[in-house]
């Protein structure tokens, strides 16, 4: 494991892999081996020929990609005609007949800390809920945050 680990941190100055096995599958994680790893050696990923979509994943499509959602969002093979990657050589391809899935970025610099939900009807507040920040994100459609308070979220 160690020796594959030394393959993978050798494969780009800026990027490496990491790795781990779920049941049979076999995951692999791009991590940036420095702050600045997405400024200096972009990744790009550019989906085409995506087929249609059914209710439920066009709205999670919509919700992550629009408002920067924190969910896992899964496109079946033959919803995405070919993905094509551009960044460094070890990654750089086109792949046709994939199943696409995004999960949830790592928790915002700002999640753990107090996000009280105040209800202010002119200058006297109405209602107070405590909660904590899980989650902030951002999209071209939209912001998103997501908080959790005592029962819920």
């Amino acid at each position: 494991m160690t020796a594959l680990g030394g393959q993978a941190g050798e494969l780009d100055e800026h990027w490496t892999v990491d790795f781990a096995r779920q049941d049979d599958t076999v995951v692999h994680t791009l991590r940036g081996k420095h702050p600045r790893a997405h400024e200096v050696s972009p990744i790009v990923i550019t989906m085409s020929g995506i087929g249609p979509l059914g209710p439920e994943q066009a709205e999670a499509v919509r919700r992550s990609l629009g408002y920067g959602l924190d969910e896992k969002v899964v496109l079946p093979r033959g919803a995405v005609g070919k993905m094509t990657v551009t960044g460094p050589a070890f990654l750089a391809r086109e792949h046709q007949d994939v199943e696409m899935r995004w999960h949830p970025a790592e928790a915002a610099p700002l999640a753990g800390m107090d996000a009280d939900l105040v209800f202010v009807d002119g200058e006297q507040v109405t209602a107070s809920y405590p909660g904590t920040l899980q989650h902030r994100g951002r999209g071209p459609t939209g912001r998103s945050k997501r908080r959790k308070r005592a029962g819920g979220h």
